[in-house]
């Protein structure tokens, strides 16, 4: 049976669905309609607003971060067609702010209670049919990363704001996201709205008892009735993103052959949707398939318009392969994103430490600690330095360690 990576993939692509009640979906960033020039914000403004963003999660202010988007602009988009559905609009608005504004939501997750739990760096501007894209690289604590593409307005005096912005992991922008929980609010409350809805929204509607019974089946351990459930969709409720990692995760349970059809669609769905390059890359190194990763990451990067970010993994699995040499180049240049390094001496950490190179862990802990500020706890406590720590090179770097005030 093919081996799976889906459980913390699954938690972080439902995110936003336990948060709003939603569920994630295929697609690519496009920018929508056309703006004209003057909507659009000057390069100097989108780079201040960028900044002001980062330090927001940098610092760990929810309220700061709230400043930098137009949460006004995300309801409008996602009830669009929808502006006599009051009293479905009003409920929406209570649990939008819920799950995006408040300290248990969306801004929250960014703004972790401890600073430097989440990295969240600006990556580049782009453009995208007239409006311009400010595009950031999330690091979770749990080492996830994701892309968000933020989509930026002109403000009344000059000021960029973010109206929309491409989730990479949950596969759509997020007021597509809010408008499946808003369309399930009007399913529920009123019927006669529903010839409104697009073919795709109406499709999600009905299939959504399907969906629940597919995610249910896979909890009790019925992954072929999951995996029928799936292949039952149309298509374009199986491109979902959460769905899509459902019907992934039961296709491994039942076995090899399912898996690999499954991981075979998967790529074809990448050619129009470069965001699905993230489960490939999780999937494919999980399962220790380390040059269809690497293909994976150079696709990935090249979307992206580069990340040094993604050298880190190059290293990685070039460490796995035990091609230390090339992992060794890889990690020296993604140190020369400051927003990386720390990554980036992991990789050598845990590649000296293979090598039972003492006196170059050492050195690297040295670098960790006074660079970078890194605790450096209990080394016997910690698997993989075993060794080290019975070594001559340990007990000499503790006895510095120790002596410090």
């Amino acid at each position: 049976m093919p081996v799976w990576r889906g459980r913390r993939m699954v938690e972080r692509v439902g995110l936003l669905a336990v948060l709003l009640g939603a569920c994630g979906c295929g697609g690519g960033p496009s920018g929508g309609s056309p703006a004209t020039q003057a909507d659009m914000p000057s390069q100097d403004a989108c780079l201040e607003w960028a900044w002001r963003l980062e330090d927001s999660v940098a610092r760990g202010s929810v309220k700061a971060f709230n400043t930098c988007f137009d949460w006004d602009a995300f309801v409008a988009t996602a009830t669009r067609g929808f502006e006599d559905a009051k009293v479905s609009r009003k409920a929406f608005r209570r649990g939008f702010d819920e799950g995006m504004t408040s300290r248990t939501g969306f801004a929250a997750s960014l703004c972790a209670n401890r600073r430097g739990e989440v990295k969240y760096n600006f990556l580049r501007l782009h453009d995208v049919d007239g409006k311009r894209h400010a595009l950031f690289r999330s690091i979770m604590p749990d080492g996830q990363v994701d892309y968000h593409d933020h989509v930026l307005a002109r403000q009344p005096g000059g000021r960029a704001i973010s109206v929309d912005l491409f989730v990479f992991l949950g596969g759509e922008k997020l007021s597509d996201t809010f408008r499946k929980l808003f369309v399930r609010a009007v399913a529920a409350h009123s019927r006669s709205l529903l010839g409104r809805l697009t073919e795709r929204e109406g499709q999600l509607i009905a299939k959504s008892e399907e969906i629940e019974a597919m995610t249910v089946l896979l909890q009790d351990g019925l992954p072929r009735d999951a995996l029928d459930i799936y292949k039952s969709l149309p298509p374009s409720v199986q491109r979902e993103r959460q769905v899509l990692v459902v019907g992934l995760e039961a296709a491994a349970r039942v076995g090899e052959n399912d898996y690999r059809q499954a991981m075979t669609n998967l790529d074809k769905l990448s050619k129009d949707d470069p965001s699905i390059y993230l489960l490939l890359i999780d999937q494919y190194a999980f399962g220790r398939q380390f040059a269809k990763a690497m293909e994976c990451v150079d696709r990935l990067d090249k979307a992206l318009g580069g990340d040094p970010y993604l050298d880190t993994l190059r290293a990685t699995y070039f460490m796995e392969e035990d091609q230390y040499e090339l992992a060794r180049k890889f990690a020296s240049r993604a140190m020369e994103d400051p927003n990386v390094t720390e990554e980036a001496y992991m990789v050598l950490m845990t590649m000296s430490l293979r090598r039972r190179d003492h006196d170059e862990t050492s050195r690297l802990l040295d670098v960790l600690e006074r660079r970078y500020h890194v605790e450096i706890g209990d080394l016997a406590t910690l698997p993989g330095y075993t060794e080290y720590v019975q070594s001559p090179q340990y007990r000499a770097w503790f006895e510095k360690h120790a002596a410090k005030p």
